[in-house]
């Protein structure tokens, strides 16, 4: 089979896409599955939405809450499965809750809030550890898992795992 067509951005240029059988792959087999999940990843790349993890999520729709530093991403979790003799696509929405303070931030904020809190470091294990930090560029997120300190907070090294 051959597809002629003309390329609308610039009207000029012709294109000639030839198809032929190759192979038939059956319904059930992993190989479809595969297909199938490219295919919905383009969907949402096209969609101009945000990979973070597995999962893509919609920046432009992002609510911003500025007193309490967080913004809150609509998204969707996708998943393909072979259910009984047919394809299941599942999409599910859901929401990611990103920290917009970095770690720094919060390390000043406290150092900040006085001189007696600065003494402490454990209030710094308070605020910080098992929090998720995210970087604005490119949208990465990480959950701090330690905190190492060399008697003052001023040699603080964070331990960050990718979250």
């Amino acid at each position: 089979m051959v597809i002629n067509a003309t390329r609308p951005t610039d009207g000029r240029t012709h294109v000639q896409i030839n198809i032929r059988l190759v192979g038939q792959v059956d319904q059930t087999d992993y190989m479809t599955l595969q297909f199938y999940n490219i295919v919905v990843r383009k969907c949402l790349e096209s969609l101009k939405l945000e990979e973070m993890g597995r999962h893509f999520f919609d920046k432009s729709a992002a609510i911003v809450l500025p007193e309490l530093r967080l913004e809150l991403w609509p998204g969707y979790i996708t998943s393909i499965r072979n259910h009984e003799k047919d394809v299941l696509l599942c999409v599910e929405p859901i929401h990611k809750v990103l920290r917009m303070d970095s770690v720094l931030k919060v390390i000043k904020d406290r150092q900040l809030s006085g001189p007696r809190n600065n003494s402490n470091p454990r209030g710094y294990q308070v605020k910080i550890l098992f929090c998720v930090s995210c970087r604005s560029i490119p949208y990465r997120s990480y959950d701090i898992s330690e905190l190492i300190y060399h008697n003052n907070m001023k040699r603080c090294i964070i331990s960050l795992s990718s979250y």
